[in-house]
Order: structure tokens, then sequence, then C-alpha cells
């Protein structure tokens, strides 16, 4: 039998890392040592949680999945994985966990530190779900709606911007979008441009539209700056409606 305290010596050093839930597991995947995260995330008293299997506190969708980890494990040294485990109540929570191999008086054990995730995978499902409702939005409104960048090349238009003018968004893409500007329109609109980028303009603006067959359309605009991360002008958004009848009244 190992030498406890030799586990103990080793096992102490990770212990400072006591927001996360960290392991130590022997050979044959049962946990010989856990810090008080750990048993505190999962529920179970100490006696109990010392010697289950991992198996035991992952879903049992995730536990057949256990061999092929610990594989990859035995032959990097070291893994990262997202898995979801089980509380002793039957509730689950997401976790990434950071695994490695290591030899304790000529045995090896695997030390894994875990962290729970839920927070981070609810935000994830947030973001998804606001995507896809603006995209929805953005898809099938009967407005205009383009996106340039700040030298004011076009990356995005939506399928009624397709619609109306003839062009599809391959057509647009990477070009000046004073392609679809009518010519005696241009050097006006390309000067509203840049002074919005420079000092951002909310008042609505009317520019004429070339479809591709020639014809135009009068649009009426609102448009606003994208910024990065550190508040920088990265392009426009814009958002027109068709007033080409109103105009002809």
């Amino acid at each position: 039998e190992l030498n406890r305290q030799a586990i103990m010596k080793h096992f102490d050093f990770v212990m400072k890392h006591g927001n996360d839930v960290i392991l130590l597991i022997d050979s044959d995947m049962n946990i010989v040592e856990a810090n008080e995260r750990a048993v505190a995330t999962y529920g179970y008293p100490r006696q109990k949680f010392i010697g289950m299997n991992i198996s035991d506190i992952r879903t049992p969708y995730e536990a057949p999945r256990l061999a092929d980890h610990v594989r990859n494990l035995n032959e990097t040294g070291s893994s990262y994985i997202e898995t979801v485990h089980e509380r002793s109540d039957g509730t689950t929570f997401p976790i990434e966990i950071s695994a490695y191999t290591v030899e304790v008086e000529g045995k090896r054990f695997y030390q894994s530190i875990g962290r729970d995730i839920t927070d981070r995978k609810q935000a994830e499902k947030a973001l998804r779900e606001s995507e896809f409702r603006y995209r929805t939005l953005v898809e099938t409104t009967n407005d205009f709606v383009f996106i340039v960048d700040r030298q004011g090349l076009v990356t995005y238009v939506n399928p009624n911007f397709e619609r109306v003018t003839g062009y599809a968004l391959s057509e647009l893409e990477g070009r000046p979008f004073t392609m679809v500007i009518a010519p005696e329109e241009r050097k006006t609109i390309t000067e509203k441009f840049k002074q919005g980028v420079k000092s951002p303009d909310s008042r609505p603006y009317e520019a004429k539209l070339i479809r591709k067959e020639r014809s135009h359309v009068v649009v009426e605009f609102l448009t606003s700056n994208i910024y990065d991360d550190k508040d920088r002008v990265t392009g426009r958004f814009g958002v027109g409606r068709d007033i080409t009848k109103r105009k002809e009244m």
C-alpha cells in the first residue's frame, strides 16, 4: 500500500487552488483525495466521496466517454475536456477539466482540476438565442439592413436589400457601398459616411439607390457606428425604408 503521506505531500501543493474542484485519482479511476470545494460541489460526505469512481460522478451519457479521455490522457500526459458531472442529489452541471498524469512512489495517478462553467454556458446559450432572434428579425424584415466596415466596404446586406436592389451579398461584399448609390449623390453620401464615423449623427437621411437593372429606389436611412471592445469605430450599421412612393406623391 502506498504511503498516504507521500500522496498528501503531492496533493498539498495544489490545494491553494481553493475555488476549483481538485481531485487526485488512482489508476483504477477511484478518487483518493479531494479538496473541500470538491466535497461541497458534489454533496457527498467526505468519507463516501473518497473511494468513489470517477464514472460515478459523470452523467450516464458522459460516463462511457471516460475510457477515451483516460486513453488520451495516458498518451499525452495532459488533457483538457468539457463534460457534465452529477451531484449527489441528481442535479447536473457542466465542468471544464484540466487533467495531468503524476507519479507518486512509482505509481501513476491523475491530478484533475475542474471548474463549474454553468454561468458561462448559460451566457453562451443566451447569446445564441439573442443572435437567433436578431438574425431572424434582420432576415425577415421589409427594411433595408446593411453593414459596412470603416472604409465603407460592404460586409453584410439583408435579404430584402438583395431582393429590392437585385444585387446578391456575394456581389456587394468587399466592394464600396457607393456602387449602389446614384452617381449624382455619391459625393454627398460619402461625406455623410465619413462625418458619421468621426461624429455619430442619429438623424435620418435619404439616399437614392440604383438597382442592378438601373431603375432607382429612394430610401430613408438611420445609421450608427459599430465599436470594438476598445471603443474604436470598426464600421457602420444602417436600417432603411423604401420611401419611393412617398417622394413621388
